[in-house]
């Protein structure tokens, strides 16, 4: 099946027509496998030390891994491998998660710190909020909202699977179940917002792009909005909400964080989001004849290649 020819034309609309033909080159590509070293169970290793247990079994086994230097604790193998790293003890005991790069960088734009009490939205299947425990090192607390029950069942496996003992889940929606919540109570929530998932594409597979429609992305917006303001009341002063989704389009990015800043002027601002190594563009200007939020340039958009799904991450401040 075809890439939609209204959807290329809006890639070609958002990013210019360079740009616009490195995303489709990005959704072309089948995207290398990665995963993470579970400091949890490996609690004073260096961030580009691989345990000797984990090594010796891997090579025994001849999976071959390249450690990925911007980010912390992280490690890339072929995809043809990845069958073989799922029957490992590494993956069976937890000691690995596998997750994709551009997944881990929304808590690593969070830096939360041990003893914080924290907040993830839309938490299941569990890739970053045991990444939200493992940089806290289980000191803290980490509140985890699922409203769907297999879903919920996926959430709570990997918890343990991981050795994460600070959070604790609730199965409920998100917004109901913050509407009964005390306001100011967490130090940073991370809000990893439902969306149209553009960044996920690959042309050669139609499951990933044959849902896609503007009307999802209006009616994604109008969640990941009505989502953003609710968690937003339950940031302490001074905390932070990092705001993420994996797609491409400024209606659920860039326009979402404008309305904020536009509608609480001086309750919110922005601080810059940046990985070393990490292909990207920093921010969309304008888009459909709307120029947002000067603040907008401190976003950022990861690009679709090898390595990394589209993302966009945006990190608010409440003042």
């Amino acid at each position: 099946m075809l890439l939609p020819v209204v959807l290329k034309k809006r890639i070609i609309a958002i990013y210019g027509e360079e740009k616009g033909n490195t995303v489709f080159a990005g959704w072309e590509k089948s995207r290398i496998g990665s995963f993470r070293i579970n400091t949890l169970a490996y609690p004073n290793i260096g961030i580009d030390e691989i345990p000797e247990d984990i090594a010796t079994e891997l090579w025994e086994k001849n999976i071959i891994i390249t450690r990925f230097s911007p980010l912390p604790h992280t490690y890339t193998y072929s995809r043809d491998d990845e069958y073989a790293l799922k029957w490992t003890q590494t993956f069976y005991q937890g000691k690995i998660y596998i997750q994709g790069i551009a997944s881990m960088l929304p808590v690593n734009a969070l830096w939360i710190q041990k003893n914080h009490h924290v907040l993830d939205v839309c938490a299941a299947p569990g890739s970053k909020t045991t990444q939200m425990a493992a940089s806290m090192e289980n000191i803290g607390s980490i509140i985890a909202i699922e409203q769907n029950a297999i879903r919920m069942d996926k959430l709570q496996y990997n918890i343990w699977l991981q050795w994460a003992r600070c959070i604790e889940t609730v199965k409920s929606e998100a917004i109901k179940y913050l509407s009964t919540y005390s306001w100011n109570s967490f130090d940073a929530i991370l809000l990893d917002a439902p969306c149209s998932a553009e960044g996920r594409i690959q042309v050669s597979n139609e499951k990933t792009f044959g849902f896609w429609s503007i009307e999802n992305i209006r009616k994604k917006a109008e969640l990941q909005y009505a989502l953003l303001t609710e968690a937003c009341k339950h940031l302490k002063s001074n905390g932070v909400i990092v705001y993420a989704t994996c797609t491409l389009a400024p209606e659920e990015n860039e326009a979402i964080i404008d309305q904020l800043l536009t509608s609480f002027p001086e309750r919110y601002i922005l601080e810059e989001v940046w990985f070393s190594g990490i292909e990207s563009i920093p921010w969309i200007l304008s888009f459909g004849g709307k120029t947002y939020h000067n603040e907008i340039e401190k976003t950022l958009r990861v690009l679709p290649t090898e390595y990394t799904e589209g993302f966009y991450i945006a990190k608010i401040r409440k003042l």
